[in-house]
């Protein structure tokens, strides 16, 4: 690889090479078959809301606000997706949640607690196939 003096280069240049593959697997395409509809009057698919998450940590972010300021301005014209704001994700990550169930062990006094979404479990399954 070559670097260049270049106003073109940008430190989000690499990430267009893991959404393309993610492209070349289908994963949108999974996303948008095991995860609920969303309204026709929204502006962003779970594909949008995903890989924009999933973006944060592909360029060296660390919170979901990283998607406003800079990521947003670099990744605006992106070919694969749509950045949302972060309140967006968010909200749309709360539609996902489950009521969480405690559960106690048979000995002793724990009680441990769990969010078990079969749906997304599944998902996650196929998209590791």
């Amino acid at each position: 690889m070559k670097i260049l003096k270049s106003s073109h280069i940008s430190p989000f240049g690499g990430l267009n090479l893991v959404l393309q593959e993610f492209e070349n697997k289908r994963i949108g395409h999974l996303l948008e078959q095991h995860l609920p509809k969303l309204p026709t009057q929204c502006k962003y698919s779970w594909k949008d809301l995903l890989y924009s998450f999933w973006s944060i940590y592909f360029c060296g972010g660390d919170c979901m606000e990283d998607l406003g300021g800079n990521f947003r301005d670099h990744l605006k014209d992106n070919y694969f997706l749509n950045i949302p704001s972060p309140d967006r994700v968010l909200d749309r990550f709360k539609e996902l949640s489950i009521p969480k169930k405690i559960l106690k062990s048979p000995r002793g006094k724990k009680s441990h607690q769990f969010s078990i979404n079969q749906k997304v479990n599944a998902l996650n399954l196929k998209m590791l196939k």
